[in-house]
């Protein structure tokens, strides 16, 4: 999604910590000669999110993905996440954070400044949009 976000001319930041993954992502981004509006990082997400906040940074999209049996402070990994997140001015006031999550996983409706906008359902995936509660 980052990838197809960017040939539309988005400015991306994207995050995969297996390195051979994150290896065939950066010769997709040479490919398709998108280095200046691509970043890739290669760290966990939860540290991740964490120094981009320390630094600053907003995003008016943020798509999370983590491996659906990934677990967290005891929690799943999407659930710590966006808990994360929801505590940070990771996302701009008009932003989004859509989070895909097994059908297993429920998230709460609310987390810190997050709160839920949708939920699709997609056979065993689910994707689940949160907004700025300000917005």
């Amino acid at each position: 999604m980052g990838l197809e976000a960017c040939s539309r001319g988005a400015t991306v930041t994207l995050n995969e910590p297996d390195g051979k993954r994150r290896a065939f992502i950066e010769e997709q981004v040479q490919h398709l000669k998108a280095g200046d509006g691509v970043t890739v990082y290669g760290r966990l997400a939860e540290l991740l999110v964490r120094a981009l906040a320390g630094k600053g940074e907003v995003f008016d999209f943020i798509y999370v993905d983590p491996p659906y049996d990934a677990v967290m402070d005891e929690l799943p990994l999407s659930t710590a996440l966006l808990s994360v997140l929801g505590t940070t001015d990771l996302v701009s006031d008009r932003g989004a954070v859509v989070i895909q999550h097994g059908k297993r996983t429920t998230l709460p409706e609310s987390s810190g400044c997050l709160q839920v906008f949708r939920k699709k359902k997609y056979g065993d995936t689910r994707l689940s949009v949160f907004i700025p509660a300000r917005y």
